[in-house]
């Protein structure tokens, strides 16, 4: 059997999800186009997406978010994936680290405040 054209393909595609009933998302007409063409998805194209995505919604206020979210453009651009996981973990890491002791100074600065001094108004 010769190979179907593209156009071919591409009819068929949307008359399989009709009769499904499924919608007609990017998506599903992706997975049924290669499902009809005998083709795979192009795995790269979607993980860059919607990783650049996800790296574009990050917070950019402070330098080390700013530091983060460029190594991470990076480590994507570059499809170094062990660069990401590594930057995922020191983050991760980072996170797991103690709390900062707030309670005892924030009571010091309270009881400083209470305190009576002489001489001030």
């Amino acid at each position: 059997m010769a190979e179907k054209l593209p156009n071919e393909i591409a009819r068929e595609a949307l008359q399989r999800l009709a009769q499904s009933r499924l919608p007609p998302t990017p998506g599903n007409y992706a997975a049924m186009y290669q499902e009809i063409s005998g083709t795979e998805q192009d795995a790269s194209v979607f993980e860059d997406r919607q990783f650049k995505a996800i790296i574009g919604a990050l917070p950019r206020q402070t330098p080390e978010q700013v530091r983060i979210a460029r190594q991470l453009g990076d480590a994507v651009n570059t499809k170094s994936w062990n660069t990401f996981g590594n930057i995922i973990n020191d983050l991760a890491v980072k996170t797991g680290s103690p709390p900062l002791p707030w309670t005892s100074v924030i009571r010091g600065l309270i009881t400083q405040l209470e305190t009576r001094t002489s001489g001030l108004t």
